[in-house]
């Protein structure tokens, strides 16, 4: 026994061969993450330098795909490598850290899964990013504007709702890019008007609402006018929301991790209970 080599009482080169090409394929899986989401990022137009932006949602989206994949393909080797490996001691800590890991990212994945499900986080979004202003039009020629960006630079939240109340005048809100603003902004609300975004709804009278659909990232103004040329005082209220796709995959992507985990728990425990009493008794 003390003439074998150390890798045949590890398990054999069966066993060095299965982890060098578990190394490989992670090591292959992390750069097609990389590469791909990049150019996921690209095509939709969701990775900028001037103004920086990277959309978070849909990189972590593709990741969070690659991620599922890859433990999988741990519990597979890990299975494989139990199969090589000459030590039950060895082989009952493995499956035991692999029941314990499997466990905790059952319980994460739970957590994420009721607070993306709940309105927990979007009513924290809402209440932290809720922002309100006074503001006084008096031009029918001249808007008060006030600038926003359609997400935050990394897309984890979008502009969500808006809310005008005036102290009785009529007034125009229009929301606009920043570059109808630039080349429209001083020719009146006519002209404005016809590049608003909020089509249906942009009258103040004594108040509007307003749900900002998707929007392209970048800069964007409410402009406000007074229709008669009057002084109209009003308060504008805004606030951000979850990205929508976030809140709508993280819930599914969380059930996938927890029954991906259960079914492995299953399968698992009771080999777990053979290694044990194996480790014991040698």
């Amino acid at each position: 026994m003390k003439n074998k080599p150390k890798k045949e009482m590890e398990g054999g080169y069966r066993l060095q061969s299965i982890r060098k090409v578990k190394l490989w394929l992670y090591a292959t899986q992390l750069a097609i993450i990389i590469i791909f989401a990049i150019i996921l990022l690209l095509s939709n137009q969701e990775l900028s330098m001037n103004p920086f932006h990277i959309g978070i949602p849909s990189f972590l989206y593709f990741v969070l795909i690659m991620v599922l994949v890859i433990q999988v393909e741990g519990f597979i080797f890990l299975r494989l490598e139990t199969w090589y490996l000459k030590s039950p001691s060895t082989k009952y800590y493995m499956t035991r850290n692999s029941i314990r890991r499997s466990m905790i990212i059952i319980v994460v994945a739970l957590v994420f899964m009721a607070l993306f499900w709940l309105p927990v986080v979007n009513d924290v979004v809402h209440g932290v990013s809720k922002t309100t202003k006074s503001v006084t039009a008096a031009s029918t020629t001249t808007p008060v504007a006030i600038e926003f960006y359609s997400a935050d630079v990394i897309g984890l939240t979008n502009f969500d709702q808006l809310s005008v109340m005036t102290d009785g005048g009529l007034a125009y809100v229009f929301i606009v890019s920043a570059d109808n603003y630039k080349q429209f902004g001083s020719l009146g609300y006519e002209k404005l008007g016809s590049y608003r975004i909020n089509q249906a709804v942009f009258q103040a009278y004594p108040g509007m609402e307003y749900t900002m659909p998707d929007l392209d990232y970048g800069k964007y103004y409410i402009c406000i006018y007074s229709a008669s040329g009057n002084p109209v005082d009003m308060t504008v209220t805004y606030n951000a929301e979850v990205s929508p796709l976030l809140a709508w995959y993280i819930p599914w992507f969380a059930i996938f991790f927890v029954i991906v985990n259960v079914v492995w728990i299953f399968y698992i425990r009771p080999i777990n209970k053979l290694f044990e009493r194996a480790a014991i008794y040698r």
